[in-house]
């Protein structure tokens, strides 16, 4: 799903459509005589207000997910049951939102059980007597 800053072709994509489709729905409940066809000036600066609330709520959205990793997940130690599940929702949670979950809390937890397991086995390859630093 692409947004109009990353996606060049944004406005014939799929994500273009159901966001129109959608500001044509709200239209209706504000106004029962609008068409999709509208566009006089009217339209065109409610249609600006809505696409900005819109963005406020996906920042919105961003942030509170990003803060709930971080009081549900964060500090959960690897082994907790219920650290990688919470991972996974929070980070999908995150992908809606527009962000790359990467960047903003760093390693999955499956990333990070992979990245552990390859340094022990690097370490088991090195012999008891090799430097391990």
């Amino acid at each position: 799903m692409g947004t109009p800053k990353t996606d060049l072709d944004y406005e014939h994509s799929e994500a273009a459509l159901r966001e129109a489709d959608a500001f044509d729905a709200w239209m209706l409940t504000v106004n029962p005589q609008h068409q999709p066809t509208d566009d006089g000036m009217e339209t065109r600066l409610l249609r600006k207000c809505w696409e900005a609330a819109n963005e406020r709520a996906m920042i919105a959205l961003r942030e509170w997910a990003v803060n709930c990793w971080r009081c549900e997940v964060q500090h959960r130690p690897m082994v907790n049951k219920h650290r990688r599940t919470l991972d996974d929702c929070w980070r999908q949670v995150m992908r809606y939102a527009g962000l790359d979950p990467d960047d903003a809390v760093g390693l999955s937890h499956d990333a990070l059980l992979a990245a552990g397991s390859a340094e022990m086995a690097r370490r088991d390859a090195l012999g008891p007597w090799e430097d391990r630093a």
